[in-house]
């Protein structure tokens, strides 16, 4: 069976029967705006804290993380649910002499 789409202006923009099969319907992932470390981010909704610090590179046991002018306990790291808005400062410890 070949289905050709319609070319003119008067079908242009119309979802017609036969182009879209429901089962692979692609799901968009509602997507979060946050301030990491004084940069704007786009991060997944159910990204945490932890999901953050990997993506970046930090390691957790090395960090202290403040989320909207709050210390957050490394207890919480993997269960802190980012929310839209949400500003996270990240400092790392430096060692040195």
């Amino acid at each position: 069976m070949s289905v050709e789409c319609p070319a003119d202006e008067a079908h242009r923009g119309r979802i017609l029967p036969g182009f879209i099969n429901p089962s692979k319907t692609v799901h968009q992932v509602p997507m979060l705006k946050i301030d990491f470390n004084g940069n704007e981010e786009t991060i997944g909704e159910s990204e945490t804290i932890l999901d953050l610090l990997k993506r970046a590179g930090v390691e957790a046991k090395f960090c202290a993380v403040e989320v909207n002018l709050e210390i957050l306990p490394k207890s919480e790291y993997s269960s802190y649910r980012l929310r839209d808005g949400d500003r996270i400062e990240v400092v790392t410890l430096v060692g040195g002499g």
